[in-house]
């Protein structure tokens, strides 16, 4: 089971390491990325990650990410 789909615009650190990924109850919490992980804007400037575990809110600047170019097959299991 599961399903196919495709991310269009999507990104990648450009560095692997530890990056911001804060809510209420702990402000420090970091998420290593990797740079194979596949990442798309938020509307409010933030990231997610949909390789994995999908992970929401992930603080990045725009330096520290680059476009993949292309278009990624990526499946739900």
């Amino acid at each position: 089971m599961g399903y196919y789909f495709i991310i269009k615009d999507g990104f990648r650190v450009k560095a692997e390491g530890e990056y911001p990924w804060p809510w209420t109850g702990n402000k420090n919490r970091t998420i290593k990325l990797f740079t194979d992980d596949v990442l798309t804007k938020e509307a409010g400037g933030k990231y997610m990650k949909h390789t994995g575990l999908g992970c929401l809110n992930i603080i990045l600047r725009d330096d520290q990410v680059e476009p993949i170019g292309k278009p990624v097959d990526l499946r739900l299991l």
